[in-house]
C-alpha cells in the first residue's frame, strides 16, 4: 500500500496515519457522550439532523455519535443548534476532545468558552458582590 506524506503538527506523517488521528476519537470522550445524550433526547432522526447539518446520508451522524469520525468544527455550532443545546459549551467539550493542545491558547487570547448557564452564574455572583 502506497500513501503519501503529509506533515501533521510539522511531523512528516503518512495520510493513512493523519487520517485516523484526524478524525477518530475515544466513545468515552466528554464531547462523544455529550451529543450521543443530545441526540438521544432530541427526539430527532438522524436523517433530520444530517439534513440540518447538510449532509445528505444519516450514517454520519452515526459516525459521530459513535465518536468514529471526528465533527468538524465548522459544524459544532449547526449541531448545537440543530439538538437545542449551548454552542459554547459543545465547541469547550469538541476542543478539549481534538485540539487540547489548542484550548489554552485560544482561552488566554480570545477568552474562555463559557456555557449559558456558567455566564449566568457569573452575572448572579457579580450581583451578590456589588
Amino acid at each position: 500500500m502506497t500513501s503519501a506524506t503529509i506533515f501533521l503538527d510539522d511531523q512528516p506523517t503518512t495520510s493513512a496515519v493523519a487520517k485516523v488521528r484526524r478524525s477518530a476519537c475515544p466513545p468515552s470522550s466528554s464531547f462523544v457522550r455529550r451529543i450521543g445524550a443530545l441526540m438521544e433526547s432530541s427526539g430527532k432522526t438522524q436523517r433530520q439532523i444530517a439534513m440540518e447539518l447538510g449532509y445528505l446520508k444519516p450514517n454520519i451522524i452515526t459516525m459521530f455519535k459513535q465518536g468514529t469520525t471526528r465533527v468538524p468544527p465548522d459544524k459544532v455550532a449547526l449541531l448545537a443548534s440543530s439538538l437545542r443545546a449551548d454552542p459554547d459549551e459543545l465547541l469547550r467539550l469538541w476542543f478539549e476532545t481534538y485540539e487540547p493542545h489548542m484550548l489554552p491558547i485560544l482561552e488566554r487570547h480570545v477568552g474562555a468558552f463559557l456555557s449559558a448557564r456558567e455566564r449566568q452564574t457569573l452575572v448572579e455572583l457579580r450581583g451578590c458582590v456589588s
